[in-house]
C-alpha cells in the first residue's frame, strides 16, 4: 500500500526494497488518484514475506495518541532502511490525520503506526512546519481497495516499551538534563552583532570540563560558562578557556578555571551506544525524540569558498572575482588579491587549492591568508554552502520548517533522533529517560533529523588529548 502520486504509470515495472534488502518485483493493481491510494501486489514466486504489518480496522484513532512514522530521507537515494521517527496525533477528520510525526522529501507512503504496531495511516505530505504532517487514515485505504482486495483486520498489544503515556520528560531524564546543561557566553564580534552577548549550548562532562558545538564559537580561546544546575535567575558566570578543537567532529571542550568539585560524571548505559529506538530528550522540548539511526554517516555537502581565480600566479592563486556573500566577501579579499594559504597550509595551485578545501565542510571556520599590494591579511571566517544546493527541493524544504545548523554534514559514526532542536541548543546533552549522558547534540541536520556524537566517542577523543578522565 502507498500514495497514488508516489507511483508511476499502472504499465510500468515497479520493484519493491523489503527491510532485509530483498528486492521484489510488483504490478499495481490499483490507483486511486481521489484518495491518494495505490495497491501493490508482490510477485512473490513462492516466497513468503514474515511479519506482515498489522492493520487497525473498525476503530477510532484518538487525539493525543503516541504514534510512530517511518520513511526514506529523499537526500538519501542510496537508503535501504527507513528511519522511524516519533509524535502525536493532533488532528483526526475522516479524510485526513495530523501529527507531529516529522515527515521529509521522500517519506510519502510511509507507514503511520500507533503503539500496537497497527497501521493507523499512510504518510501523504508536509506541512509548513516540522510540527504539521498529514496521513491519510488507513480507514481510507481499505475503502479504496473495497471488497475486491483482501486486506484483512488484525489486531495488535502495544509494547511494554511504549506504553502510552504521553511520553513526557522523565524525572531522571529532567534531573540529567539540569546537571549536564551549560551555556557558553560571549561576546560575539564576527557576525554583525557585537554589541549583544551570544549564549549557545554546552554539555558539562567532568568537575573542570565541559563540550560545546565548534563551529558555533569560531576561534574563541575563552569564553563565560553558566550551569543550568545552579539555579538562579541570573546564574554566575565562570571562566573556561579552549583545550582542544576537533573539526571531523565539530566538537570544542574547555576548561574551567576553577573546577566544580561538587560535580560527578556521567554514569555508563549497560548498552553502548544507545540502541536504536531508545527514547531520547534534550534541548528545550519537552516530548522525546527517538534513535532512528546509530553509528550513522552523514554524507558530506558541496561547499562554496566565494573566489573566481586566474591563473595560479607562483607563490598562490590570483582573484579574479569576489562573490558577494561568501566566505571570501567576509575575509574581505578583493580582485587581485592573492590567496596563499587556506589555515596553515599553501595553496600554489588550483590541485592544492582543491585538496584543502577538500577538508572542510559548509559550516566550518577556516584562516584565509592573501597578500594585497605587498601586505599579508589574515582573517578567520565561516565556509557557505554552495547557494545551488540549498535550491534543491530537499534543502529547500528542509530549511523552510525552520533553521538549521551551518555546521551539518560530513560526520560519521554519529546518532540520528528526530528532537527539532534550534541550531544554538546544539552542544548541549542528549540522554535517556533513564538520565544516561548518551551523546551530545551536535548538529540539526534538516526538518526530521538532528545529530549527537555518541558519549563514547567524545571519551575516546579526550583519552588522545591527555590521559583518561572518566
Amino acid at each position: 500500500m502507498t500514495v497514488a502520486h508516489a507511483v508511476p504509470k499502472a504499465d510500468r515495472p515497479v520493484r519493491v526494497l523489503l527491510h532485509d534488502g530483498t528486492t521484489i518485483n510488483a504490478a499495481i493493481v490499483l490507483t486511486d488518484a481521489e484518495r491518494d491510494v495505490a495497491i501493490l501486489q508482490l510477485k512473490l514466486a513462492g516466497k513468503t514475506i514474515s511479519d506482515p504489518v498489522l492493520i487497525m480496522r473498525n476503530r477510532t484513532v484518538e487525539i493525543g495518541a503516541t504514534v510512530l512514522g517511518c520513511g526514506f530521507p529523499g537526500r538519501e537515494a542510496d537508503a535501504t532502511a527507513g528511519v522511524v521517527r516519533i509524535g502525536g496525533i493532533d488532528a483526526v477528520t475522516s479524510a485526513s490525520l495530523r501529527s507531529t510525526c516529522t515527515l521529509t522529501a521522500g517519506d510519502s507512503g510511509g507507514p503511520l503506526v500507533n503503539l500496537a504496531g497497527e497501521l493507523i495511516g499512510l504518510h501523504r505530505r508536509i506541512g509548513a512546519a516540522s510540527s504539521q504532517n498529514l496521513h491519510i487514515p488507513v480507514a481510507v485505504c481499505l475503502a479504496a481497495a473495497g471488497s475486491e482486495l483482501p486486506l484483512t483486520a488484525t489486531a495488535g498489544t502495544p509494547s511494554p516499551d511504549f506504553a502510552d503515556d504521553g511520553f513526557q520528560r522523565s524525572a531522571a531524564a529532567e534531573q540529567s538534563l539540569e546537571r549536564y546543561s551549560a551555556t557558553l557566553v560571549f561576546r560575539d564580534t564576527w557576525s554583525g552583532e557585537a554589541h549583544q552577548d551570544r549564549r549557545v549550548a554546552a554539555t558539562r562532562l567532568t568537575h573542570d570540563l565541559l563540550a560545546a558545538k565548534a563551529s558555533l564559537t569560531a576561534d574563541l580561546q575563552k569564553t563565560d560558562v553558566t550551569f543550568a544546575a545552579d539555579g538562579h535567575d541570573i546564574p554566575p558566570t565562570r571562566a573556561a578557556s579552549l583545550l582542544f578543537s576537533d573539526r571531523e567532529l565539530d566538537l570544542a571542550v574547555w576548561r574551567l578555571e576553577e573546577p566544580d568539585a561538587a560535580f560527578t560524571p556521567a554514569a555508563a548505559r549497560d548498552e553502548s551506544p544507545a540502541p536504536l529506538f531508545t527514547l531520547v530528550f534534550g534541548g528545550r522540548s519537552v516530548q522525546p525524540g527517538i534513535v532512528g539511526r546509530i553509528r550513522h554517516a552523514e554524507p558530506a555537502l558541496p561547499l562554496q569558498l566565494g573566489c573566481v581565480f586566474d591563473a595560479p600566479a607562483g607563490h598562490g592563486l590570483c582573484v579574479n572575482e569576489i562573490l558577494p556573500n561568501s566566505a571570501a566577501s567576509d575575509a574581505q579579499m578583493r580582485r587581485s588579491d592573492i590567496l596563499e594559504r587556506i589555515g596553515v597550509d599553501s595553496v600554489r595551485d588550483f590541485g592544492e587549492l582543491e585538496s584543502q578545501l577538500s577538508q572542510f565542510q559548509p559550516g566550518d571556520w577556516v584562516r584565509l591568508t592573501y597578500s594585497r599590494a605587498g601586505d599579508v591579511v589574515s582573517r578567520s571566517v565561516q565556509l557557505r554552502h554552495d547557494p545551488a544546493e540549498q535550491l534543491a527541493r530537499q534543502e529547500y524544504l528542509d530549511g523552510r520548517s525552520g533553521e538549521l545548523s551551518l555546521r551539518r554534514s560530513g560526520f560519521r559514526g554519529v546518532i540520528q533522533h528526530d528532537l527539532p532542536l534550534l541550531p544554538d541548543d546544539c552542544g548541549g546533552p542528549l540522554v535517556d529517560s533513564d538520565g544516561h549522558l548518551i551523546g551530545i547534540n551536535i548538529a540539526r541536520r534538516s526538518r526530521e533529523a538532528t545529530l549527537a556524537i555518541p558519549i563514547e566517542a567524545v571519551w575516546k577523543r579526550m583519552a588522545e588529548e591527555q590521559p583518561p578522565v572518566k
